[in-house]
C-alpha cells in the first residue's frame, strides 16, 4: 500500500522536541532530522512559549516556516521576524481573573507576547497572551477552574495536572482563539494545505485539540493517557528522540 503523503509537520516543543528541562535544546539527532525535512516540507513549531523563549530553538533548528507561540495566541513570521496576528486577554478579563484568584497571586505568572514573568512584575497595563495559576492541588484546580469558567467568559482555560517544570497542577488561561486548534487553522491557510495533510505531534493537554484536528495526530511516549487515547500513533518518548521516529515514519 502506498504511503500517504503528508505536506506539513507541526511540533510542540517542551516534552516533544526538547526535554522538560529549562534551557534545553533539541538533541543532535532531532535537530538533524528536522533540519533535513525542512528543506522540502514545512516544519512548524506550535508551542505555549512566548517569543523570547522560542526564538533560540527556532535558530538552533534552522527553521523559517511560520510558527505559533503562546499556545495559539501568537502567529509568528519566522522568516521576517514579525508577529502576524495575536489574540490576547483584554485588561477587564485579566482583572476578573486576578480578583477570583487573589489568594493565589504569589503563585501566578503572566505571559506577554514576548516573555513570561511572575505576577508581581506585571504592571497591569498590557493585554496578555496567557495567565497561569500555579502550585494548585488537583482538588483546587477543579474548584478554581469551575468558578473561572462561570464568571469569566470567552476565554480558553484548561487544567494542567502536571505542569511542565514545577510538576504541580496549574490552570492555563488564554484568549478563546489562543488554542492549538486555532493555530492549526492559521497554518492551514498560510501553508495552503488541508488538515488531513498535516502530522501534529505533542505530549500535553494543550496539544489535544491540535492532535485531534490533524490528519495524523501523534502522541509522544511520555504523553499522558488522555492524549495517547485519541492519538493515531504513539511515538517513542522525548528522551528517545521520538520526533526522529515520526519523521522517518511519515515523511
Amino acid at each position: 500500500m502506498q504511503k500517504k503523503k503528508y505536506k506539513a509537520l507541526l511540533l510542540d516543543l517542551d516534552g516533544t522536541t526538547v526535554k522538560l528541562q529549562r534551557g534545553s535544546l533539541p538533541s543532535e539527532k532531532v535537530r538533524f532530522a528536522i533540519h533535513e525535512l525542512s528543506k522540502k516540507t514545512p516544519v512548524c513549531i506550535v508551542t505555549g512559549r512566548p517569543i523570547d523563549d522560542t526564538i533560540p530553538i527556532l535558530h538552533s533548528l534552522g527553521l523559517d516556516s511560520p510558527c505559533i507561540m503562546g499556545n495559539g495566541s501568537i502567529v509568528f513570521d519566522v522568516k521576517h521576524n514579525r508577529v502576524l496576528a495575536q489574540h490576547t486577554i483584554d485588561l477587564a478579563r485579566v482583572k476578573q481573573i486576578v480578583e477570583i484568584c487573589k489568594d493565589k497571586t504569589s503563585d501566578m505568572y503572566v505571559q506577554t507576547i514576548h516573555k513570561e514573568i511572575h505576577f508581581s512584575e506585571y504592571d497591569g497595563k498590557q493585554e496578555l497572551a496567557a495567565l497561569f495559576v500555579t502550585n494548585l492541588s488537583e482538588q483546587s484546580v477543579n474548584n478554581y477552574l469551575e468558578v473561572l469558567q462561570e464568571k469569566v467568559k470567552n476565554l480558553a482555560m484548561h487544567a494542567v495536572l502536571k505542569a511542565t517544570f514545577s510538576g504541580n497542577p496549574m490552570i492555563a488561561i488564554h484568549d478563546i482563539h489562543g488554542t492549538k486548534q486555532h493555530a492549526l487553522l492559521h497554518l492551514i491557510k498560510m501553508l495552503h494545505v488541508e488538515p488531513e495533510e498535516i502530522v501534529a505531534v505533542g505530549d500535553a493537554e494543550n496539544d489535544l485539540p491540535m492532535i485531534i484536528a490533524a490528519g495524523m495526530g501523534v502522541a509522544m511516549g511520555n504523553a499522558g493517557e488522555g492524549i495517547k487515547s485519541v492519538a493515531d500513533w504513539i511515538a517513542p518518548s522525548v528522551d528517545e528522540d521520538g520526533v526522529v521516529a515520526v519523521i522517518e515514519k511519515y515523511f
